[in-house]
């Protein structure tokens, strides 16, 4: 969190926005943004401001304003040293790696505290010199937002309006203050609530109304042109967007070009659909293209580990099933290369060699490694006789054929071979995944550092490989144990109603 935008819990739009097309603040707008209305902003602060009095919430209004605390410390990352230490020393603590996602506590604890603030607001006698005060700063800030651009031009654009439209909502909130119902009427009262209500409404849709940005549904229609090029070629199965020393693929195209910080774009359907050509990661689920890469921020690490290894080790890109190489200029001119005799998702080897751990990615990478010829596993399994080779390069070949079909959980795959070898799958190895070989359950072997194998030996087989997590079936038991207790101890309940 730049510590500039706390500004912005009063001022939404003082750097600019998005929607707007003119934010010039620090990072992204909508990861930093936690306004939640002036006048519930006010009432939270009179929540906090209790604490010195004893009421019935100080303790709920002491843990929210901890929170509050809290959060936005660890919020600030490394513009305090809060966050670093906790960082590098505390363990799962590195998990947490976009720091400014600590507001969305921030947000709950305020809206916790704006629901105290508004209890005890209720309780106030005297509050028309505050609302009084609210009205004559309101007023004055927006003749001074309106002015600001005229007396002092140098100043940024975006300050003067922003200044304008807070001025605008505290002298509302004000107005209300001023206005609050004192006698006993009930109508009085609810008219009042029903424009407290309207006034945070309009400045919250004012506010956040941009930030849903929308686009022509004719873009999630039909298939691009770079798809259908690559369908009409029967080996395309996978391909790869190179990171080339960026955070992720496609990094400088995504953000300088389409996803920019200071706007959202417009709404022009052969911009977006230039997108849609780039097969960025992601996109090619539109299509039906499977892809190598992968936008998200929680990515299995060994397999991270080949992704970017890949970069740099272009023959690497075979091991990984990929097919195909698809890059762009920053003008979205898309190119699409055909790896050189590329194996596909699944081939069979005739032998294997184990390493340590922290030998198998270095062997991968290395320019004499054939993933047509052996596969690098961590962990022999003893209850199969594995042909396991000491030497970099064994002569034996195989001959097969393979045929696969799958869903998302279930990965059918049926083989015939004329002697017996490996069938490696170029699928993410993961705790859970289970194999079988013709209804067998077989070991399945964490293979070339990230991926997965099997033993198989010669003639014709189904392999089956199925993820079914040992958590889910726990966690499946454990709700099923807790509705049958929760139907026992209503039955009880009732039954002890009825004697009493």
């Amino acid at each position: 969190l730049w510590p500039w935008r706390l500004l912005t819990l009063a001022v939404p739009d003082l750097f600019g926005n998005p929607a707007h097309g003119n934010y010039w603040g620090y990072g992204n707008y909508w990861e930093d943004a936690v306004y939640i209305g002036l006048l519930p902003l006010l009432l939270a602060a009179k929540a906090g401001a209790g604490l010195r009095r004893k009421n019935p919430w100080r303790a709920a209004t002491a843990f929210w304003s901890l929170v509050i605390g809290c959060s936005l410390l660890l919020a600030l990352g490394r513009n305090t040293p809060v966050f670093s230490w906790l960082f590098d020393h505390v363990p799962t603590f590195d998990w947490f790696q976009a720091p400014a996602r600590w507001l969305a506590l921030t947000t709950v604890a305020a809206a916790a505290l704006t629901g105290l603030g508004a209890q005890a607001w209720q309780q106030m006698r005297s509050d028309r010199r505050w609302g009084a005060l609210g009205v004559v700063l309101g007023l004055a800030a927006t003749l001074g937002g309106l002015a600001a651009p005229r007396v002092v031009p140098a100043i940024p654009s975006t300050f003067g309006p922003a200044t304008a439209r807070y001025g605008l909502m505290l002298a509302a909130t004000g107005g209300l203050v001023l206005a609050r119902p004192r006698g006993s009427s009930h109508k009085g009262r609810l008219h009042w609530q029903a424009a407290v209500a309207g006034l945070v409404f309009l400045d919250l849709a004012a506010f956040g109304w941009g930030l849903v940005p929308s686009v022509d549904r004719a873009l999630y229609a039909g298939r691009s042109h770079t798809s259908t090029a690559l369908a009409a070629d029967l080996a395309a199965e996978r391909i790869f967007w190179p990171a080339r020393d960026h955070p992720e693929p496609g990094y400088d195209l995504k953000f300088s070009h389409y996803f920019r910080f200071d706007t959202f774009g417009g709404r022009d359907l052969n911009f977006w659909w230039s997108l849609r050509e780039t097969l960025l990661p992601n996109l090619g689920m539109l299509d039906g293209m499977a892809s190598a890469n992968n936008f998200d921020p929680l990515l299995v690490s060994w397999y991270t580990d080949v992704a970017r290894a890949a970069d740099d080790a272009p023959g690497l890109l075979r091991a990984m099933g990929v097919t195909h190489l698809v890059t762009a200029t920053a003008e979205a001119d898309v190119h699409v290369t055909a790896i050189p005799d590329p194996l596909g998702r699944a081939w069979v080897v005739p032998t294997a060699r184990v390493l340590p751990p922290d030998k198998i990615l270095p062997t991968l990478t290395a320019p004499s490694f054939d993933p047509t010829v052996e596969v690098l596993l961590e962990h022999p399994t003893s209850s199969i006789q594995h042909p396991v080779s000491s030497i970099q390069h064994p002569v034996s070949s195989i001959r097969y054929r393979i045929t696969l079909h799958d869903t998302p959980n279930h990965v059918t795959i049926h083989a015939v071979l004329d002697q017996p070898g490996y069938l490696v799958v170029a699928d993410t190895w993961y705790p859970g995944w289970q194999a079988s070989v013709d209804g067998e359950p077989v070991p399945l072997l964490r293979a070339n550092h990230a991926f997965r194998a099997v033993y198989l030996h010669t003639g014709e087989h189904t392999v089956e490989m199925v993820y079914r997590p040992l958590s889910v079936i726990a966690g499946a038991a454990v709700s099923l144990a807790s509705l049958a207790g929760l139907a026992v101890g209503l039955v009880w309940a009732r039954r002890l109603g009825k004697r009493t």
